[in-house]
């Protein structure tokens, strides 16, 4: 498992790689379950969860890994996470990889090729380059939803035998705080009035202008 998007990123595919790693590992029984990341800069994780077997790459920066790829399509990647029956990549695109070796890639969903004007136009670039390529290599995709799988088929024309939605998982909620809690961080806040609490990322793609106008909308009444 390449689980370099947790190290860098709070949420989106960063979430959904930790929750895959710790679970995951807790399910692995008699199969080993390895996760790789570059490790340059010595961050690695905060926790390392039971039953995974932890690699990591210290002496050459994951950046000058991905620059290789992207010129050289060189070295593979397995060179430095070592050997495994099935790698997985869930942050999109697929790395190059020996002859033979067998890979998953997760591509959430391909809103940068249906509307390219709500990518950041370094992500844009990226994902544009490699996702046909990666489409094509990769022995299975995974993706969100069924709309996705739809999308992905069509747009960059695979099998839809290939690709299999997986919805992702919700951890388990705690118990709700008490009124007097709520109320004391609604005073912390400045919470006086009716408000709307939006949980993403500020990305073009999350639209929240219209967000805003929505809300404008509702406090009209």
């Amino acid at each position: 498992l390449d689980i370099q998007a947790a190290l860098g990123q709070r949420a989106g595919v960063g979430r959904y790689v930790r929750e895959l790693l710790w679970n995951l590992g807790a399910e692995a029984g008699a199969d080993e379950l390895a996760a790789f990341y570059f490790d340059f800069k010595r961050t690695g994780l905060e926790a390392v969860p039971p039953g995974v077997q932890m690699r990591s790459c210290r002496w050459l920066p994951g950046r000058l890994a991905q620059a290789a790829w992207k010129r050289l399509g060189f070295p593979p990647y397995d060179w430095f996470a070592g050997a495994a029956d099935l790698y997985h990549f869930p942050n999109f695109i697929r790395p190059p990889l020996a002859r033979g070796k067998k890979s998953v890639v997760t591509i959430h969903d391909v809103s940068f090729l249906r509307m390219p004007e709500t990518t950041e136009a370094k992500n844009l670039a990226w994902l544009a380059a490699e996702i046909h390529a990666t489409a094509e290599k990769a022995d299975a995709i995974l993706t969100d939803s069924h709309f996705s799988a739809r999308e992905i088929v069509e747009l960059l024309r695979v099998p839809e035998s290939k690709v299999f939605p997986v919805w992702l998982g919700l951890p388990p909620f705690g118990p709700p705080p008490a009124p007097a809690a709520v109320a004391q961080a609604r005073k912390e806040m400045g919470l006086d009035r009716p408000y709307l609490l939006m949980v993403g990322t500020i990305e073009p793609r999350k639209n929240i202008p219209f967000l805003v106008k929505v809300y404008e909308a509702m406090t009209d009444f």
